[in-house]
């Protein structure tokens, strides 16, 4: 999937459902499963998910503290 990222986004020059999918799924994993997610394999992925994260909308559904899940 990495090496099939077109660029700003997954898709190419427009932000997607895919975008939107990618960042979701990034977060969680960082989140929940750190260990599984490789700075160096899954760079493509996780530069896609921080430049959306830095958008307005994406900045504007993150969940808080208060609605953080809690761990198990």
């Amino acid at each position: 999937m990495t090496k099939r990222l077109a660029t700003p986004y997954a898709c190419g020059a427009a932000l997607t459902h895919a975008d939107a999918m990618i960042t979701t799924l990034i977060w969680y994993m960082q989140d929940r499963m750190d260990e599984v997610l490789s700075p160096s394999a899954h760079a493509a992925l996780i530069s896609l998910a921080e430049h959306c994260e830095a958008l307005p909308a994406f900045r504007a559904a993150a969940p808080s503290d208060l609605e953080a899940m809690p761990r198990s």
